[in-house]
């Protein structure tokens, strides 16, 4: 058959997120310290947008530009917004809760100080490089420390050979390793080290303590005592059990990493979005956005706007100005309000786990809470991620309050972090000298009704850190 072509209309649905959604999704999604830097963007980008430096409402917005069409700058929010949850769009509220209001001057002196004083972090190879500069005796040595100090990882390794940097560097063998034992008596201890047997053994030169007990059993016996094989390392080394216990005390003082102090993942400040307080007997959520800057439209702008401009292309960037400005504000405030919907529907899910502790962890899912407040599951997704909320039970993040069940044999449920905690405690009141197996910890679960296999034990086991009882054993 000879190739035909036609034309054929049809009519297709499809979901297309406007720029407005795009933003409003966006929004929800951000933690504290990210949305604080949106706004102070949106604050450079957008002249219409002013910050309200003391608490006053802005009412007349709508007012000031009722000569123009609606269509032309009042984005319809309800219609966007419905898609992602249903709640109230009263937004002026925005500038009369005081909760969220009221920054004073020293605090913003402060954040600022913190802010312009924050430089980069001395890395090991500046370190080290700084001390090679100060110890080396000839242009030589200073070229082979240089391809050293190079070659050296962020933990404090060495991950060249002693022939590959010879061969790098133009320089006989004997040359690097007079480098190497130059590089190796610099701080931090242990740096330079091949392995880690060489890392600890550094150390210890540093102590003094090259002939020791504990030297030994690092040349001799690393891996058993890796492995905890204490009653083997006594018998090898003809000492009694005590003293290689009193060894490995001393060898677990060692640093394994002796570059993680200058590592360039740094520890980040978490600020917590939401602060619980119990006020009579009850928790009162706050919304801890009192150092955002809180944004409104520009009264100059609105005069401009009153007086209107002959220019089109002018009038038409004012609108679109205006528009955006508009947007912003709602939607800060319902991105404020939904994250306060959810958190209010989590605090009376887990109100006996606040006041009481993780033994009352009930079994909560993300649907349970969009289902109760009317939302999709999705939106509660963004709501609850990274961001975290102060509690009595501490700092926690908001996701971690859904967890699923675990069934037990009274047709009840038992939540996984409850779970987790149990299996937790079983593990801090065992005997350190015979300690429980996970099988053990299984058979205990099962008489308190809990169903749990020997394998989910240990999943939930190494979950929270915890060694097998091999290595948990004390002699």
């Amino acid at each position: 058959m000879a190739p035909e072509f036609k034309l054929e209309q049809r009519q297709v649905q499809q979901l297309i997120l406007s720029p407005q959604m795009q933003q409003a999704i966006y929004l929800l999604q951000l933690p504290l310290m990210e949305l604080r830097q949106f706004l102070q963007q949106q604050l450079i980008q957008n002249p219409v947008l002013e910050e309200v430096e003391e608490m006053e409402p802005t009412a007349t917005e709508e007012e000031t530009l009722a000569e123009l069409k609606k269509e032309d700058y009042e984005p319809d929010v309800q219609e966007e917004m419905e898609r992602i949850a249903q709640f109230d769009r009263d937004w002026y509220e925005y500038f009369r809760d005081t909760s969220a209001l009221g920054r004073i001057e020293a605090d913003e002196e402060k954040r600022h100080f913190r802010e312009t004083s924050i430089t980069r972090p001395l890395s090991l190879q500046d370190y080290l490089l700084r001390q090679l500069h100060l110890s080396s005796s000839s242009p030589e040595e200073l070229k082979i420390g240089e391809l050293i100090v190079g070659n050296i990882d962020s933990n404090g390794y060495l991950q060249a050979s002693v022939e590959e940097i010879a061969t790098a560097s133009s320089a006989s063998n004997r040359e690097v390793e007079k480098a190497l034992l130059l590089i190796q008596t610099f701080d931090p201890p242990g740096v330079g080290a091949r392995d880690l047997g060489e890392c600890l053994l550094l150390q210890l030169g540093r102590l003094k303590k090259q002939g020791s007990l504990a030297a030994k059993i690092i040349s001799q016996h690393l891996k058993d005592l890796e492995k905890r094989r204490y009653p083997h390392i006594a018998q090898a080394l003809a000492v009694s059990l005590e003293k290689v216990k009193k060894a490995a005390k001393m060898i677990a003082t060692l640093e394994p990493k002796p570059g993680g102090s200058f590592s360039s993942e740094r520890n980040q400040t978490i600020l917590p979005d939401l602060v619980l307080k119990k006020v009579d007997n009850e928790y009162r959520i706050i919304i801890n956005d009192g150092d955002l800057p809180r944004l409104r439209v520009s009264s100059t702008y609105q005069k401009l706007m009153e007086k209107g401009n002959p220019d089109p292309d002018a009038k038409q960037y004012l609108v679109e100005k205006f528009k955006s400005a508009m947007w912003v504000i709602k939607s800060i405030e319902q991105r404020r309000k939904t994250v306060r919907k959810v958190a209010e529907s989590i605090v009376k899910k887990q109100r006996e786990f606040l006041d009481k502790g993780v033994e009352y962890f009930k079994p909560c899912t993300m649907r349970e809470i969009a289902d109760e407040i009317g939302m999709h599951e999705s939106t509660v997704s963004r709501v609850t991620t990274n961001k975290y909320i102060e509690t009595p039970q501490g700092l926690l993040e908001l996701k971690y309050f859904f967890s699923s069940e675990v069934p037990m044999t009274n047709s009840e449920s038992i939540s996984r972090v409850s779970l987790k905690a149990k299996i937790q405690e079983l593990i801090e009141k065992e005997d350190s000298h015979q300690p429980l197996s996970d099988q053990e910890i299984a058979s205990r679960l099962a008489a308190q009704g809990i169903r749990i296999a020997r394998r989910t034990v240990a999943k939930y086991r190494e979950a929270i850190g915890l060694l097998p009882s091999s290595l948990r054993k004390q002699y």
